[in-house]
């Protein structure tokens, strides 16, 4: 299965709104709240563009031509560090096969190469084992963890917090 990152473009907008009403977006700020609508959409995806020169980038994670996901490196609201932040999403049907550990390995290089990024960090809640592995196997290290963080359905979780430094 080939496994690509790239830019998002106006004619996505169908595999956006797949992809933005089957995955929980709670928890996810690259998503929009449901129901969405085809201008609140169009103009996403004009953002996700327009959003590289302040450090952010959006791309869409294809396998074999399809549109199956999103990952993405911001800079955290209101903060001008060397930070990143990661995140990422995928359908259901494309989880654990190995799309998601290749797509972030493609952003954190790029963000590692075009960006003034020194250091990725990502959080993740505890239950969430996939989304752990995705880090561990691209080099994340776990850096803390923040009990009781985040109540989902009325179940707390733990979070917690991991970073990837730049290689020197």
């Amino acid at each position: 299965m080939k496994i690509e990152i790239r830019q998002w473009y106006l004619q996505d907008k169908e595999a956006f709104i797949e992809l933005n009403n089957t995955v929980d977006c709670t928890y996810n700020d690259s998503l929009l709240e449901k129901p969405t609508t085809d201008f609140a959409v169009h103009n996403w995806i004009m953002c996700m563009v327009d959003s590289e020169f302040v450090g952010t980038l959006f791309r869409a994670v294809v396998a074999d031509g399809k549109v199956v996901g999103q990952v993405q490196i911001i800079r955290p609201r209101g903060n001008h560090s060397v930070d990143g932040e990661l995140g990422f999403v995928m359908l259901p049907e494309y989880c654990n096969k190995g799309i998601a550990t290749e797509a972030v390995r493609l952003i954190v290089e790029e963000a590692f190469d075009r960006l003034p990024y020194e250091r990725i960090s990502a959080v993740v809640y505890e239950p969430n084992i996939a989304s752990i592995r995705v880090l561990e196997k691209n080099g994340f290290k776990l850096e803390g963890r923040k009990a009781n963080a985040v109540q989902s359905n009325g179940v707390v979780y733990n979070t917690l917090l991991y970073g990837l430094l730049r290689k020197k």
